[in-house]
Order: C-alpha cells, then sequence, then structure tokens
C-alpha cells in the first residue's frame, strides 16, 4: 500500500470517528431536552438549549466538510 493510501485510510478513519462522535453527542443531547419536554411541567428552555447546541455543531463540522478540512 502507498504512503498516499495509507494517510488517506487514516484520513478517513479519523472523519468517521469524529462524526460518529459529534452524531453521538447530538443525539444524546436530543434526548435529555426530549425527555425535558415530555415533563408534567416542560421545560422548554432546556431543550431551546440543546437544539441550538446541536445545530451549531452540525452547521460547523458541514462547513469544515466543505472545506475539506
Amino acid at each position: 500500500m502507498s504512503d498516499e493510501i495509507t494517510l488517506l485510510h487514516h484520513e478517513l478513519r479519523m472523519l468517521r470517528g469524529r462524526l460518529i462522535r459529534q452524531l453521538t453527542d447530538s443525539a444524546d443531547m436530543l434526548d435529555v431536552g426530549l425527555s425535558a419536554l415530555r415533563k408534567d411541567a416542560p421545560r422548554v428552555p432546556v431543550m431551546v438549549e440543546r437544539a441550538e447546541v446541536v445545530v451549531d455543531t452540525l452547521r460547523a463540522e458541514v462547513r469544515r466538510l466543505m472545506k475539506g478540512e
């Protein structure tokens, strides 16, 4: 395997790891937010805060991917 192929495989593994972590973290944050909404007295600010963080994180990742980072 050439050095270039090895590097590309490494970069792909790093990207997959980063995306898996971000998606898992985002899903966890949204789960907590949904739990807050399902309470007898819904805690809307909790969901709003978590949704904002998730949206910001996803938008930042899209920008990184578009730039090729």
